[in-house]
């Protein structure tokens, strides 16, 4: 979540080659518009990421259940509108989808550790420089 100018999603599907890589944001003109720049520099050559318009103001469940017919996130990025409300809306957007384990990382805000322990007193959550960490209990 956030993808601006995808470097973020060249990395990981540089790094995961036989992953589905999703990136989502509010405006992929960003990223459309530095799709060559990206390509010239060697991104993308062994993994594609598909794209998809998400506002995080929005419930996206349903959106999300039809990206990935049936399959569960693993991993999940939201370096996104970094606000409070668009955290949480978009965490509670993101959780039915999640894997029985995964790990959703949330990045540049510090308040929003505290509000997620509350909501969310069945997963391990833990906040380290600049970083929300959630898994599953283990």
């Amino acid at each position: 979540m956030g993808i601006l100018k995808g470097s973020g999603v060249a990395m990981w599907c540089e790094l995961f080659p036989n992953s589905r890589i999703i990136g989502l944001d509010i405006d992929l003109g960003h990223i459309q518009n530095n799709m060559s720049y990206l390509k010239d520099k060697g991104a993308f050559q062994n993994n594609e990421p598909e794209l998809y318009e998400f506002d995080q103001y929005e419930d996206n469940q349903q959106l999300l259940g039809d990206i990935l017919n049936g399959a569960t996130i693993d991993v999940f990025i939201d370096d996104g509108f970094h606000s409070m409300e668009t955290i949480l809306t978009t965490i509670t957007s993101v959780i039915p989808h999640l894997s029985k384990d995964f790990v959703y990382i949330i990045e540049d805000n510090e308040e929003v550790y505290t509000q997620l322990k509350i909501l969310y007193p069945n997963y391990l959550i833990d906040y380290s420089n600049r970083l929300t960490i959630i898994t599953t209990e283990q």
